[in-house]
């Protein structure tokens, strides 16, 4: 880790508090694949590799081989990311359950809000009809790009899609720095032809992962367009990263991603390349809480008000462990805790706790039923299992809207 915090610490400590460090990042590429697994890049072992495009890019990148995300689904895992706080505190009780429909409450300025304030050009190109500008969760983009809107994407291939929307936010970063947030829709369900819980079972595993496998390639595809779009330029910060992964039926026997907390979910890659980052493995844990903390830190924003995540440029001793949720849409509490080598799983008081030592059995398959010691986080999630779960109110609804319904119905959202 001390190479890391070196880079890292070098290229804060240079920063200004204006809007443009003078040997910074002054562009700030986030690219988000949605529903990416970790060991499905050629970097975490995946071969043969169906990623060369990110492979290549972490030969010059810090690659984190112990990063989290803040749950196994989208909404709350973007929330964290763009505001460095836990599902938990974004949703109160009052909020919650959260669903498809509910938007993200006002709060804490997120990371786009506070980029715009400092003076940043913000731009989002978002291919995922749950994340808009009027339920709340591209709160601060001046500038937003959807191309799961027909009229929006045209008849382009998707690596031609975000070639051109990366180029055009380039072209606009030689006057202005630039906060650009790419999310990504492969190698999330339908996998090709294959419909979501419709074709996925057990009858079909090969078909299923062989299909995966394909979107992760389209994926990787796209960016590498993105990287092309970048080019030489030396003064971008890029992030490639997943909201989470994907179940696909042989571990645990279940598929997608809602309520599952094995790693094949919940870990998920993470790559940081720019001005003065030195390229370094890290063993560490990273969460997605410590995103917006590390990409503020690196540009000069300072410290948000209320985070808690930290930033991985900060130095200082490692993250304790990984707080993972799922913001309930029934009367039940999911929760799952982990540093990275052990992982203790809650679903409710009706169901069992299952602990696991990653080190001895990384694919989850035997719980060992002993409690781990020390750390306050496993004590706090003691304390809510005996509470009994957290019941709560029915949480707002979106008014309906027959394109993004149709759109989120094909990502096998139907009735969520």
């Amino acid at each position: 880790m001390t190479r890391l915090r070196t880079a890292l610490a070098v290229t804060a400590a240079i920063a200004c508090s204006g809007p443009t460090p003078p040997k910074g990042p002054r562009v700030v590429v986030l690219v988000v694949i949605d529903t990416l697994r970790a060991d499905a890049l050629g970097i975490y072992g995946a071969q043969p590799s169906p990623s060369p495009r990110i492979d290549a890019l972490a030969l010059d990148a810090v690659v984190f081989d112990s990063a989290y995300a803040a749950s196994p689904w989208t909404r709350p895992s973007v929330a964290s990311i763009f505001t460095g706080l836990h599902p938990e505190d974004i949703w109160p009780e009052e909020d919650r359950p959260v669903g498809h429909d509910s938007p993200l409450p006002d709060g804490p300025a997120t990371l786009a809000e506070r980029f715009a304030a400092a003076g940043w050009a913000t731009r989002a190109v978002v291919d995922h009809p749950a994340l808009r500008l009027d339920n709340g969760y591209l709160r601060g983009f001046q500038t937003v790009v959807e191309p799961w809107r027909q009229e929006e994407a045209g008849t382009d291939a998707p690596p031609a899609v975000w070639r051109r929307e990366t180029a055009a936010a380039m072209r606009s970063a030689d006057s202005r720095p630039l906060f650009l947030y790419l999310h990504l829709m492969q190698p999330h369900a339908p996998y090709g032809a294959l419909r979501p819980r419709a074709d996925l079972s057990e009858d079909n595993l090969t078909e299923v992962g062989n299909a995966y496998r394909s979107e992760v390639r389209l994926a990787d595809e796209c960016v590498g367009a993105v990287l092309d779009a970048i080019g030489s330029r030396k003064d971008v910060l890029t992030i490639v990263t997943a909201d989470h992964g994907e179940a696909l039926g042989r571990l645990h026997h279940t598929f997608g991603h809602d309520h599952v907390f094995y790693d094949e979910v919940v870990r998920i890659p993470l790559l940081m390349s720019g001005p003065g980052l030195e390229p370094a493995r890290v063993q560490d844990l990273a969460r997605q809480v410590d995103l917006a903390p590390t990409i503020a830190d690196l540009c000069g924003l300072g410290a948000a008000e209320v985070r808690r995540g930290t930033a991985l440029s900060a130095g200082g001793p490692p993250r304790g462990a990984a707080l993972i949720q799922f913001p309930l849409r029934g009367d039940r509490e999911a929760i799952a805790v982990t540093d990275g080598r052990t992982k203790w799983i809650v679903r409710g008081a009706a169901e069992p706790l299952l602990h696991f030592d990653l080190a001895r059995d990384p694919t989850e398959q035997t719980p060992t039923g002993t409690l781990p010691e020390g750390a306050p986080e496993w004590q706090d999630l003691v304390g809510r299992l005996e509470r009994g779960g957290i019941h709560h109110a029915p949480a707002g609804r979106e008014a309906p809207n027959d394109e993004r319904q149709a759109r989120l119905d094909a990502l096998g959202y139907a009735g969520d």
